[in-house]
């Protein structure tokens, strides 16, 4: 560490900072000033590069808001559409129920036995008959209405 061109003033203190400022500033012969330009654009590239990775996270951070837009479009879909199924069966067995219940007012007495061909079950509807001790035998029951 040899001694500067400025021995007046103190090493590291604020003036010596001033003037070696001033000197790179101002540049000592043709070299200094290139290496101050390429300096320069070395830090330009420095905060182009520094932009370009702000940009890409951006993007990415974008890309990722995205991604959880359409997933949560996508199960809001799907639990409509397992709502409207639910929505779909439970109006279905409804209408089963009450097909069932209307049928069942239908009820009356016939011959169980008119598949076996029984003396009174072989006419292709058997005669209706509302009481049940007027019933032709012991093989009429309340059945569907044929």
């Amino acid at each position: 560490m040899g001694l500067d061109n400025f021995v007046l003033v103190k090493r590291g203190g604020r003036k010596w900072k001033e003037r070696k400022r001033k000197k790179e500033r101002k540049g000592k012969g043709q070299g200094r000033r290139r290496k101050g330009k390429e300096k320069e654009k070395e830090k330009e590239k420095e905060k182009e590069k520094e932009k370009e990775k702000e940009k890409e996270k951006e993007r990415k951070g974008k890309e990722r808001k995205e991604k959880r837009k359409e997933k949560k479009r996508k199960e809001k879909k799907r639990k409509e559409k397992k709502r409207k199924e639910k929505k779909k069966e439970k109006k279905r067995k409804e209408k089963k129920r009450k097909e069932k219940k209307r049928k069942e007012g239908k009820r009356i007495w016939l011959c169980k036995m008119q598949v076996d061909l029984c003396g009174h079950g072989v006419q292709p509807k058997p005669p209706v008959i509302k009481e049940r001790d007027a019933a032709p035998c012991s093989s009429w029951t309340w059945m569907w209405n044929p």
